[in-house]
């Protein structure tokens, strides 16, 4: 489903609306992320702005210092989504990414017209159309419980685990495989199946990109920082594999 341009500004103007008005947008969260974003308390904000090179709609600066940011995006509309990120230990941004399509679409099956009330709807209830398209890089140590339902607790969470001086304590060994180099960054469980997630930054190609493995009925799958699956046909695919296990922690080696 698509959008005319008029229909678009609707749906962001409201998104605008509730954020400056203290409500929360519901976000599909992953294992490092709240399942919601909001502005409480944040009176600095700046439309059409970038965080980290990433056009975003509505960003702002949040309570406990964060840079936090939304975008919305459709093929009917002119915005540029990254599909990576320069890696950057301590980079304190957020940013929530708003599918416009997916928006309509849950709107038109609960039998609505586009309207203020249809969209606040929407955005503020369990929805598949939002994602998170970038969080901050989390502290090089192990079986951290990550996994937050309160926005407050997992910026308390981060803000714990750095050490007074910006940095983060344990920095791994580096393992490289035919060229590849991989960075283990910590490793938990997931909340609902119990599998356990390992974190990497890895370098090759003259840049550093994030990976996970993860562990499931005995074997380690590879994700990319987006937590998608790698597919085997990637050109790389076997040295990442390779390098990352060979970074994981001995006890967790095969």
């Amino acid at each position: 489903m698509t959008l005319s341009q008029s229909e678009q500004l609707l749906v962001i103007d409201t998104a605008f609306d509730l954020l400056m008005s203290d409500r929360d947008l519901f976000v599909v969260k992953n294992d490092f992320t709240p399942n919601k974003i909001n502005a409480k308390q944040s009176d600095n904000f700046q439309k059409n702005c970038s965080l980290l090179e990433q056009p975003v709609d509505l960003c702002w600066t949040s309570r406990k210092g964060f840079s936090v940011g939304v975008v919305f995006y459709g093929p009917d509309r002119d915005m540029p989504i990254r599909d990576s990120f320069p890696t950057s230990s301590g980079t304190n941004t957020f940013i929530a990414r708003f599918n416009l399509s997916g928006i309509h679409a849950q709107i038109a099956k609960a039998g609505q017209t586009l309207s203020v009330e249809s969209i606040q709807k929407a955005l503020t209830e369990q929805n598949t159309f939002s994602s998170w398209l970038f969080w901050p890089q989390y502290p090089h140590v192990q079986n951290i419980p990550i996994m937050h339902d309160d926005y407050g607790s997992a910026y308390e969470l981060w803000m714990q685990l750095s050490d007074s001086s910006g940095g983060y304590v344990g920095f791994p060994d580096r393992e490289a495989v035919g060229g590849v180099r991989a960075v283990y960054k910590g490793s938990n469980r997931t909340k609902n199946t119990g599998e356990v997630i390992y974190r990497f930054l890895v370098t090759f190609g003259g840049k550093s990109d994030n990976y996970h493995l993860i562990e499931y009925d005995g074997e380690l799958y590879l994700l990319d920082y987006m937590y998608d699956t790698v597919p085997l046909t990637h050109e790389n695919y076997t040295e990442i594999h390779a390098s990352c296990s060979k970074a994981m922690p001995r006890k967790t080696c095969r």
